[in-house]
C-alpha cells in the first residue's frame, strides 16, 4: 500500500473473508484502523459515496488479482523487470502527455537509464580473467 492508500474494504462491502494483509518496513510508519462497524456506519451516514467506495474497491481488488496473475506467470527476471520498466515509462509518456510531468527537462530519464544499465550488466556474460 503505497502512501495515503488504503485497502480492506473490499471484504467489508462483499462480505468475504480477507484477501490482503500489510506490514509496515519504516519506524515511522502511520496506522489508522478502522473497524467493520465503523466503515458500515459511514456508508449509512452517507449513502450518496457508497456505490463510489464500492466501485473503487471492487476496482482496485481487480488490479491486485491482475498484478498476482503477472508476478505468478514464468519469466525470467529480465522479462518482468523490462515489463515494469515499459509500464512506468508509459506512465511518464501518459503525464507528459497531459502536461503534467516534471520529466520535461529530462530528470525522469535518469532513473531509465540507470534501470537499463543495471539490467544490461546483470545479463551480461561474464568474462572470466586468465
Amino acid at each position: 500500500v503505497s502512501h495515503g492508500g488504503y485497502f480492506g474494504d473490499i471484504e467489508i462491502f462483499h462480505n468475504i473473508l480477507r484477501v490482503s494483509s500489510a506490514r509496515c518496513e519504516s519506524a515511522s510508519g502511520t496506522l489508522l484502523l478502522v473497524s467493520k462497524l465503523d466503515l458500515k456506519e459511514v456508508v449509512n451516514e452517507f449513502p450518496q459515496f457508497a456505490t463510489k467506495w464500492r466501485v473503487a474497491a471492487k476496482r482496485r481488488d481487480q488490479a491486485r488479482i491482475l498484478q498476482l496473475a503477472e508476478l505468478r506467470s514464468q519469466q525470467t527476471f529480465e522479462e518482468l523487470a523490462a515489463r515494469q520498466l515499459q509500464t512506468w515509462i508509459r506512465r511518464v509518456q501518459r503525464l507528459a502527455q497531459r502536461g503534467s510531468s516534471k520529466s520535461s527537462n529530462g530528470s525522469a530519464c535518469v532513473p531509465i537509464v540507470a534501470a537499463i544499465a543495471a539490467l544490461r550488466s546483470a545479463s551480461a556474460p561474464k568474462l572470466k580473467a586468465e
